[in-house]
Order: structure tokens, then C-alpha cells, then sequence
């Protein structure tokens, strides 16, 4: 058993939506992997607009960003090679961009809204990019993810208000194989992302998780 705090990328960013301006839609953006020689990148639209360049955050969520248009492609700021399409919905103004890599070139956008009560602290968000299906519980929470997808894993069970007892593996023709037999820490102030990935070098299914700090909301005043 470990505490997957060791694992964990703290990173101190806090919602969107404090700093998005009237009427701007702003994304925050964090990779699974990414090329060491990727430069730096920017969102270009049809119309023409772009956005600031900025690099791309692997540890931590990126400041707030303003988008150029709801649609728009991500591309190098040096040579404008694409390296993904990205779709907003037409509601919201803040929007988290979870970045894993395409099938066969480029990224595939994960789009989350920034302001939705599905995605709380507390929560994890846990992303497949697996060739298999993962399974297993969260403290008492179950859960069953096919390939190349997510989903928000809200967990009960915590054991003495601290920790979720965590045992997660792959799903096989033969049966199952644990990936994680850990401890995950119980955290209201943090919104917390898992991938799952194929490991290159040894051939299974690894994980990484990165830790996103979410201040508490103000009160109104009286």
C-alpha cells in the first residue's frame, strides 16, 4: 500500500471562472504526454484569430486562456502544424482541455466544463487512454471504464475522513490484472485528474495523476 499523494503534481491554479471576463470564454489546458521538442502552441480559428502562445503544462492546469472562437485548431506556434480540433459547447464560459494523444497523430481533446456542479472538489475524473478497459473501486464506489473514455468518480468510503482505500486493474479475455492496490488521499479542496495509458517502455497500463487546488467559493454578503 502507498499514499498516492507521492504521485500526485500539486498545482495551486484555482477556478476559471474568477478570473473570465464578461462575455470571454477562456480554457484551461493539461496533457498526458507530449513530444520534448513541442514548442510552444496557439488556437487559431477560421475567422482568422489567435490566441496568445503558451506552452503546454503536463504537471499542473495552464492559466486561463482566452479562446479565439468556440471552434478552433491547435497547432504549433512555429510551423502551425495541427495537433487537434477542439469543440466548445455553446454553453459555459470556462472549460478545462484534458489533452491525450491521438490514435494515430496529434492530440484528442477532452473537453470539461470549468463551471459544472458534476465536477466538484473532491471529485476525481479519471481518463482511459488504455487499450483496455479498467475496473475496480474508489473506496466503496465502483467503476468500470471501456477504452478511450472518462468519467467524474465522486467516492464514498473514505476511511477516518482521510483516505480512499483504491484497488484498480484491467479488464482481459483471461481476467483481471491489478494496475493499483493504494491510497488515495481524501482532499475537498482539490478536483483531481487520473489518466490511464498504455506504458511504452514496459508494455502494461500505468497511471499518472495531477492535482488541480480549488479555493472555496465566497459567500455572498448580506
Amino acid at each position: 500500500m502507498r499514499l498516492l499523494t507521492k504521485t500526485f503534481a500539486v498545482a495551486t491554479t484555482c477556478l476559471a471562472t474568477a478570473w473570465a471576463a464578461p462575455g470571454k470564454v477562456t480554457v484551461r489546458y493539461v496533457a498526458q504526454t507530449a513530444p520534448k521538442d513541442l514548442g510552444m502552441l496557439v488556437m487559431a480559428a477560421a475567422e482568422g484569430e489567435r490566441s496568445e502562445a503558451f506552452d503546454l503544462p503536463l504537471n499542473n492546469l495552464s492559466e486561463p486562456l482566452e479562446a479565439p472562437a468556440r471552434s478552433f485548431q491547435l497547432q504549433t506556434q512555429e510551423k502551425s502544424v495541427k495537433l487537434a480540433g477542439v469543440a466548445l459547447p455553446e454553453d459555459g464560459k470556462a472549460f478545462i482541455i484534458l489533452l491525450v494523444p491521438a490514435k494515430k497523430a496529434g492530440f484528442e481533446p477532452v473537453v470539461i466544463p470549468d463551471e459544472s456542479d458534476s465536477f466538484r472538489p473532491g471529485d476525481f475524473y479519471l481518463h482511459n487512454v488504455s487499450s483496455l478497459p479498467i475496473g475496480g473501486k474508489v473506496g466503496t464506489t465502483e467503476l468500470l471504464i471501456p477504452s478511450r473514455t472518462g468519467k467524474v468518480v465522486r467516492p464514498k468510503g473514505a476511511r477516518e475522513n482521510r483516505f480512499y482505500d483504491v484497488m484498480i486493474g484491467v479488464k482481459e479475455k483471461t481476467g483481471s490484472r491489478l494496475i493499483t492496490s493504494s491510497r488515495w488521499p481524501l482532499n475537498e479542496q482539490n478536483r483531481t485528474y487520473v489518466f490511464f495509458f498504455d506504458n511504452p517502455t514496459r508494455g502494461d497500463v500505468d497511471f499518472r495523476a495531477v492535482d488541480e487546488f480549488v479555493p472555496p467559493k465566497e459567500k455572498a454578503k448580506p
